[in-house]
């Protein structure tokens, strides 16, 4: 795998055979709370390929207020022999080091990816997001998902689980 170690981010290994089965519609099943996602509901990313070769994100969801908000980014693979280590940059910003990390797909139900930023030698952060395919997740492929980043050695305690579907006004 390919698998660098920080020193206060955990150590875990990016998916080695990532390729364009990736793209398209994914739902936000669970993450780690961050402040752009705070109460928000109906959070997708969706994922198409760009003329220069990088990856165009489109995420969407409906904010706390009951507003749709959406955030279009680019993402690419700066070195493309690690994996699906993706360097994923909004606003116009320009994102050189992977920090979006798909640790395990099998790019029809699941994904598992993890984000960490060393921000100081002590202090960093972190978010781990739990995608499906389908907003309606089997307890089966949940427990399944949440063994396999446990085994990683990250904690699934602080996921926050996002309302999906349309018994919580998200669109089909």
């Amino acid at each position: 795998c390919a698998c660098v170690c920080a020193c206060v981010c955990a150590c875990v290994c990016a998916f080695l055979h990532y390729n364009l089965q990736y793209l398209g519609k994914w739902y936000d099943y669970a993450h780690y709370e961050v402040s752009f996602e705070v109460g928000a509901k109906c959070i997708e990313a969706r994922y198409s390929p760009l003329y220069n070769g990088h990856i165009r994100v489109f995420n969407s969801q409906i904010g706390f207020t009951g507003s749709n908000s959406t955030a279009v980014g680019e993402a690419y693979a700066p070195e493309p022999l690690e994996g699906a280590k993706l360097a994923v940059s909004f606003f116009n910003s320009t994102q050189t080091t992977a920090n979006y990390w798909v640790l395990s797909t099998d790019y029809v139900s699941y994904s598992m990816v993890y984000s960490c930023t060393q921000l100081t030698s002590l202090l960093h952060f972190e978010v781990l997001w739990f995608l499906v395919r389908d907003y309606e997740v089997s307890a089966a492929l949940k427990d399944t998902v949440l063994s396999k980043f446990k085994a990683l050695g990250l904690n699934t305690e602080p996921l926050v689980y996002t309302k999906q579907g349309p018994s919580n006004g998200c669109p089909p």
